[in-house]
């Protein structure tokens, strides 16, 4: 048996060479695209750009990273980030690349490499680059960065108090989905913000009622990916004190749950009052207190009135819990009438008596579409525009047939440049990109029950 065994870890090494190879290989198609693009840009008879602001260079980045988008499925940002990598591992890099082509280090590795050289001098990048590749081949990831990070500390030329400024000023904040009804709000703040923003949260947890009984948060703050310990103050089986943070029948909350819902309650409301109660079997009565209407939840009929559990729909995440469903309805001020429900009337069809998307119509699409309709994009309906595929001008129709969500910059994407656009009666948009490779796209609800005229 130990043959055998030795034998799976010799293909397990094989198998992750041959992807870091492959990753080389991607660099490097992906750098030679670009160039083939910006040799098209150049010899680009049309020049607009008075018109719409967007040059032959533009319009040539904005296809290029449309059909990234689409054969990689992956979001714009990282079709972007993959065109900046593959630019600079593959021309500035050498070593770096050789070394992945051999699969001797990760994509992650070399991505640690390029991350921490864009801003070495040029004369200096060659000893940078040696520097890190035997740590590169020796450490986890996590643990590179760290000697990645030193190694650029001292061979930066700006200042750390420089650098700093210029970092602040790219601070952002983040949604991402998670499961069973859940969510991650992240947020890229100076590094002492975020500190006090957790120790001011962990200070009210600590001021909460505690029981008398044994078991702490056991958290010590989030951990690093690596092992590492996080931020937290806590030790062991307790936290804060480390003396442990009992529960009580008025309270169960761990410290981590007191945290978030002091997080919650603050953003929410301005106050941390709400995070104090507890309602039976430790549910909040307040869920919901503090969101505003312009977030949607389509909620149908049956479960609204407690005959169902049928999941309701939150505009941007997905499906949400019947109970939470309902306490969100019951501190709504007021309805819109997008039910899931024969009962509804709502106009779907104005053909050529108006080109101007009236309100109804424009909130079915909000819930039809959630996001931008372009391939990978998660922009928010609240920042799109309801465009007719087929334009107005040239005989489109303003219906729900006819009509998408789409963020500006797609916007201006399917108008000034070679990518094309598809409604189909479905719902579902069929985008064509200038390789000519067909990417589609699909509504985020179906809107059932509704009635055209």
């Amino acid at each position: 048996m130990m043959e055998i065994y030795r034998a799976l870890v010799d293909e397990l090494e094989a198998a992750e060479r041959a992807i870091a190879a492959a990753t080389a290989d991607r660099a490097e198609v992906i750098d030679r695209l670009r160039r083939c693009s910006e040799q098209m840009a150049a010899v680009d008879p049309h020049d607009d750009t008075d018109s719409h602001g967007w040059d032959a260079k533009t319009r040539a980045e904005r296809e290029l990273l449309f059909e990234l988008v689409g054969l990689l499925r992956v979001p714009e940002n990282t079709a972007r980030n993959l065109l900046s990598e593959s630019r600079f591992l593959v021309n500035e890099l050498p070593a770096t690349i050789a070394a992945l082509h051999e699969g001797e280090i990760s994509y992650q590795h070399a991505r640690v490499i390029v991350d921490n050289s864009s801003s070495v001098p040029a004369e200096a990048l060659a000893a940078f680059e040696d520097a890190l590749l035997g740590p590169a081949k020796e450490l986890t990831v996590a643990q590179f960065k760290r000697v990645a990070n030193r190694q650029r500390e001292k061979a930066h030329p700006v200042s750390i108090t420089e650098r700093h400024e210029k970092a602040v000023e790219e601070r952002a904040v983040w949604l991402e989905p998670a499961d069973d009804g859940m969510a991650v709000v992240g947020a890229r703040l100076a590094a002492e913000v975020a500190h006090a923003i957790y120790d001011r949260l962990t200070h009210i947890g600590l001021g909460q009622p505690k029981g008398a009984g044994s078991g702490g948060d056991g958290n010590g703050g989030r951990g690093g990916d690596d092992g590492s310990s996080g931020s937290g103050s806590g030790s062991g089986s307790g936290e804060g004190s480390g003396s442990g943070e009992g529960r009580s029948a008025s309270d169960e909350r761990s410290l981590s749950q007191k945290r978030a819902d002091a997080f919650a309650d603050l953003l929410l409301t301005g106050d941390t009052c709400a995070a104090t109660l507890e309602g039976a079997a430790g549910q909040r009565p307040d869920v919901g207190h503090g969101i505003r209407p312009r977030v949607l939840v389509t909620v149908p009929v049956m479960t609204l009135l407690g005959r169902s559990d049928e999941p309701a729909n939150l505009e941007g995440y997905g499906p949400i819990d019947a109970d939470t469903a309902r306490e969100l309805a019951a501190h709504a001020p007021s309805f819109s009438r997008i039910l899931v429900h024969p009962v509804t009337s709502a106009v779907l069809d104005y053909d050529r008596t108006t080109y101007a998307v009236p309100s109804d119509l424009r909130t079915v699409l909000r819930v039809r579409d959630e996001t931008c309709r372009a391939i990978g994009c998660n922009r928010s309906v609240e920042n799109c525009d309801a465009d007719h595929t087929d334009d107005w001008a040239l005989g489109g129709a303003t219906a729900l047939t006819n009509l998408a969500m789409l963020c500006q910059t797609h916007h201006r994407v399917k108008t000034h440049t070679r990518v094309r656009m598809r409604s189909l009666p479905n719902g579902d948009i069929e985008w064509t990109a200038p390789s000519g490779r067909v990417y589609t796209t699909h509504p985020a609800a179906v809107i059932s029950g509704v009635k055209t005229v």
